[in-house]
């Protein structure tokens, strides 16, 4: 799993104490720093707030455990008897914060982290494409989130998916 820990100089930047005021100041936060809206509710489910209201620390990944064999050794479904649509980020366009450092380190790390994080995509998507016939694989630049960094195209691509069903 090694493979998508990112570098020590791709390390998401930590807020500051004004950032951590609310779950709203928290969610602006994180939009200047990577580029688009994550849902404040998203941030409920990973932070911890005190009785004032103010986020104090993060919650432990509850998937974490599990995560490494789901991704190395888990079923595989290759008789999917539905219409599938699979959305790939393809290539992975980083945060904010990454595209705009002037770093030169951050830059090289990022160019090497993303080659191969964009290796292992199209290695997924080209499965699924390959041991789901009929199924409907779309890629598109964006990032990891691409349900939010992308979200026009992705809910266009949806909605062309279930018009298509009829």
């Amino acid at each position: 799993m090694q493979e998508f820990q990112p570098p020590e100089a791709l390390r998401h930047p930590s807020p500051g104490t004004s950032d951590l005021e609310s779950f709203r100041s928290l969610q602006a936060w994180d939009e200047r720093v990577d580029g688009f809206r994550t849902p404040e509710a998203e941030f409920h489910q990973l932070w911890e707030a005190d009785a004032t209201g103010a986020v104090v620390k993060t919650r432990k990944f509850p998937g974490g455990r599990v995560f490494p064999t789901i991704m190395t050794g888990g079923t595989k479904y290759t008789r999917i008897p539905a219409p599938a649509l699979a959305v790939y980020a393809v290539p992975h366009m980083p945060e904010d914060w990454i595209r705009e450092s002037t770093d030169p380190a951050v830059q090289k790390a990022a160019r090497a982290y993303f080659a191969g994080i964009d290796a292992l995509t199209e290695k997924q998507a080209r499965a699924f494409e390959r041991l789901v016939p009929g199924a409907r694989v779309v890629r598109m630049p964006g990032s990891h989130y691409l349900f939010l960094s992308n979200a026009p195209e992705v809910l266009r691509r949806v909605q062309a998916f279930i018009d298509g069903l009829r």
